[in-house]
């Protein structure tokens, strides 16, 4: 493959935003691939580069899992070590060596009779007929694998999710703004970027910070309802069960603390006087750091019905709310 770096650049950039639904600016995409490879995206734009299939479908895979959007950074196809993964389980390779062989007679079949979309669910009730329910639990892993497999490829349009936009990944560090379609306070692809990345949440912009607290609370099932942002009275958030009334007293009034200090007990003291004063049950500090020992003493000492979430709270919140990778292998 020959590009003009600057046409290479556009492709990688172009791939990504197709697949992940994020734009990346040149200096993101060297920062995401290797040291060895910042050469290939900085420099001059119209050197002319070879590349290799197989090195561009490798950069392509480290971008993607640099934002979170595929498991590994492995441009290898994951179906290749089912073998090796079933192996440790006799019952089910035995299983797995002739679903794999129904699998490509299968394909070949459909190749020579269909014009238009395969029908794999087709294939795992063949494999569900001829080898019960070990057949069709090892066949849908072979359908989950083949998807991911063609979804970080660059030679197809296959993807796993109709992205209604592109989002600049740079606006979850600089933009305010909360709007999205792909979340009700905090973009889905922000949230999987922060899973392979979540160091950076201590640079994401202090909105966006409030809006992922709100955007977990909201995917819990619980009304949420962001503060303005500014002139906020130091409530970010008020937080209801389903169903409640806007006009009833909050469940939770939220704190949000994206700060690299530990959050003190003035903060402490004054969300415990804006529970009281909303006739609230419950207050909650969520720091990207934590609270420091003297808060916590404050609390405990007089009873104040205050909780944290602290950064290793966050962390779950966003493991929680990742776009669940394809393939019951193909985890982290």
């Amino acid at each position: 493959m020959h590009f003009r770096r600057i046409e290479l650049v556009a492709s990688l950039s172009e791939h990504v935003g197709y697949k992940a639904g994020l734009a990346l600016t040149r200096e993101r995409i060297a920062e995401m691939l290797d040291q060895e490879e910042d050469g290939i995206v900085l420099g001059d734009d119209d050197v002319m580069l070879r590349v290799r299939s197989e090195a561009y479908g490798e950069y392509l895979c480290k971008l993607l899992h640099a934002v979170g959007n595929i498991s590994s950074p492995d441009s290898m196809p994951s179906i290749f070590g089912l073998y090796r993964k079933f192996e440790k389980n006799r019952r089910l390779l035995l299983v797995y060596l002739p679903v794999q062989k129904l699998f490509d007679d299968f394909c070949e079949e459909s190749y020579n009779t269909s014009a238009g979309p395969i029908d794999l669910d087709q294939f795992v009730a063949r494999a569900k007929s001829k080898h019960g329910a070990d057949g069709e639990y090892v066949a849908l892993i072979i359908v989950d694998c083949v998807i991911a497999d063609m979804h970080k490829s660059f030679l197809g349009n296959m993807r796993r999710m109709e992205w209604k936009d592109v989002a600049d990944l740079e606006a979850l560090f600089l933009s305010e703004k909360l709007k999205t379609p792909h979340g009700e306070f905090f973009d889905q692809r922000y949230v999987d970027f922060l899973s392979h990345n979540f160091k950076a949440i201590d640079k994401i912009n202090w909105r966006k910070f409030e809006g992922l607290t709100c955007e977990f609370f909201h995917r819990f099932g619980l009304h949420v309802e962001i503060g303005k942002g500014r002139d906020d009275d130091s409530v970010d958030a008020r937080i209801w069960k389903k169903g409640k009334a806007k006009n009833k007293p909050p469940l939770i009034l939220v704190q949000c603390k994206r700060e690299k200090e530990a959050v003190g007990k003035v903060v402490v003291k004054a969300l415990y006087a804006d529970v009281k004063h909303e006739d609230a049950r419950l207050g909650l500090i969520v720091t990207s750091n934590a609270l420091a020992p003297g808060a916590r003493k404050v609390c405990l000492a007089r009873s104040y019905p205050i909780l944290e979430a602290n950064r290793e709270t966050l962390k779950s919140w966003v493991e929680d709310m990742r776009t669940p990778y394809a393939g019951v292998f193909l985890g982290e």
